[in-house]
């Protein structure tokens, strides 16, 4: 097998990767080991004076001191290193440059003889089966059993990964208890130890085609009710891929030249700093600088377009959780979140990315929102709108829903969120980027105004100018009529917009250029024609019928 895996810097800072993530690769799932223990840190950062760690750190201020209200003794973001794969893998361009990670699930199976066990265990066996042909510098993933060295031709039989694992809400992972789960099912006192061996249907893909049995004592089970083993315990099977596997808690921030580092501890209002001092900066005309290039794009009735033709994004990678997101503000919740080195909140260092981009900022004069809702929140539809999207939103949070005290924050959060998934969506048609390379940041806090921020990083599909060139073009008018037509109507409806008014074909994006997890989104909050913000919306542009 390779021994090396090529990853992008921006896929170790994400909804999918990071430290404690599980990332699947040709060489099977890898489980990304904490920060302090990747060879990276030691060689470029455990010894490394003042400027060498200036050379690798991520230059943000005002990101860094919204990160020492919950880490006091940070002093570096580290820009994750980018490295490539050298000899079809068996080597790396920067020794240095090398991310740690080790199998996980641990368990693998030999499709053709059925052995099941550990990855240490396989290792074990090829030394003994096949001294000759054993390197302990390699991690097998074939079976010492099957594969055959004739002369100079060499036939492996690849290992299969298994599927299950096991998590916890307190952030905790562990591979499923094979050997206590068997014993468990089928009662043996015969075996101090299974040697068990894993045996799928060729013919079906349910649990209870997939048989478990022991060498020694000649038991044998399915697969039938793994998902709740074991009763009453902190842990619960869940699927490698499953979503809930990995919620990483990421801080992103514009660079701001000379922006105040004095900074807000909550994120939403951390978000309306940076989202008024932009506002600050184009307010007199364009504004250009080596990290920030701003130019006013045009004004549609209470609507303000900004053309970001250069920006620096930087993300750092706080924490994680398992099970649940986190719900609040804070970079870590004690007891739910795990932390990326093992100095949890004193650490010193924290992993972070820095890229270029460019979009648009859509600034709404908030009267706008307030004379929608205003004009709406006597109609029982409309609030028992807002109430369910919230509540859903809260539920998967917290477990249960909460109660809503704020029906016009709520309302402006969802109609906001709801327009850039669709002006997004769109945006796949009109500049051709996939929805996977663009990103949102919804500015809702504070009173007077509001904005969508839509960009694209380099390293993903876009970063073009196509999203400068869409705002720069004057045709503002045109993207909103053509996203708001192709929402009303949805090929789910009306299943679709009697149950949520969202899915996959009409506002949901991947989960990965949303901030907020698919989360506070409702399609009829927007194209209803009682109470739909289109149609207040649609007075900014005199064109539009």
């Amino acid at each position: 097998m390779k021994q090396y895996v090529e990853l992008r810097d921006y896929q170790l800072v994400s909804s999918y990767g990071g430290v404690g993530s599980i990332i699947e690769t040709l060489s099977g799932a890898l489980l990304v080991l904490s920060f302090d223990q990747w060879l990276f840190y030691r060689f470029s950062i455990e010894k490394a004076d003042a400027e060498d760690l200036k050379k690798v750190s991520v230059d943000d201020p005002r990101l860094i001191a919204r990160i020492r209200h919950d880490f006091p003794n940070l002093e570096h973001l580290i820009q994750i290193p980018e490295n490539t794969l050298e000899r079809g893998g068996t080597r790396v361009a920067k020794r240095d440059n090398i991310v740690s990670a080790a199998h996980f699930p641990t368990w693998f199976y030999c499709p053709k003889c059925n052995n099941f066990m550990e990855i240490a265990r396989w290792n074990e066996a090829w030394k003994a089966i096949q001294p000759r042909n054993y390197d302990r510098d390699k991690h097998y993933t074939s079976c010492p059993f099957c594969s055959s060295f004739t002369g100079k031709r060499t036939r492996l039989v690849d290992l299969e990964q298994v599927r299950f694992i096991q998590i916890s809400e307190k952030g905790d992972i562990r591979d499923f208890p094979w050997r206590e789960w068997f014993d468990n099912v089928v009662q043996s006192s015969e075996c101090a130890s299974h040697r068990l061996k894993y045996k799928p249907s060729p013919f079906s893909e349910n649990f209870e085609s997939i048989h478990i049995s022991c060498q020694d004592c000649k038991k044998a089970t399915t697969l039938r009710g793994i998902f709740s083993y074991p009763p009453n315990s902190e842990f619960r099977t869940v699927l490698r891929s499953s979503n809930n596997v990995y919620f990483p808690r990421i801080i992103s921030s514009i660079l701001i030249p000379g922006a105040p580092e004095n900074v807000a501890e909550d994120d939403n209002m951390f978000k309306h700093e940076e989202f008024e001092q932009i506002v600050s900066m184009v307010s007199e005309g364009d504004y250009h600088d080596e990290d920030l290039y701003l130019k006013r794009a045009g004004k549609y009735g209470d609507i303000q377009v900004v053309a970001i033709r250069d920006m620096t994004m930087s993300s750092v990678l706080c924490s994680y959780t398992r099970g649940l997101p986190l719900s609040t503000g804070k970079c870590y919740v004690n007891g739910r979140s795990k932390h990326v080195t093992k100095w949890n909140e004193w650490t010193k260092y924290l992993p972070a990315v820095k890229s270029a981009g460019e979009g648009f900022l859509l600034i709404f004069n908030d009267i706008l929102i307030k004379e929608w809702f205003n004009l709406n929140k006597d109609k029982n539809r409309f609030m028992n709108a807002i109430i369910r999207t919230l509540s859903e939103a809260d539920k998967s949070f917290y477990g249960t829903a909460q109660t809503i005290t704020k029906n016009y924050d709520g309302a402006k959060l969802i109609i906001l969120h709801t327009l850039s998934h669709l002006l997004m969506k769109q945006l796949e048609y009109t500049c051709g980027y996939p929805a996977t390379s663009l990103n949102e940041r919804v500015y809702t806090s504070g009173d007077g105004q509001a904005g969508i921020m839509i960009y694209s990083i380099t390293g993903s599909e876009g970063s073009y100018g196509g999203l400068v060139g869409e705002a720069e073009s004057g045709a503002l008018s045109l993207l909103f009529e053509n996203a708001i037509t192709s929402a009303k109507f949805c090929r789910s409806d009306p299943v679709c917009y009697e149950s949520g008014s969202v899915c996959f074909s009409c506002s949901l994006i991947p989960e990965t250029s949303c901030e907020m997890s698919n989360r506070y989104l409702d399609r009829s909050l927007v194209v209803d024609p009682d109470y739909g913000f289109w149609e207040q919306l649609k007075t900014c542009f005199p064109q539009v019928t």
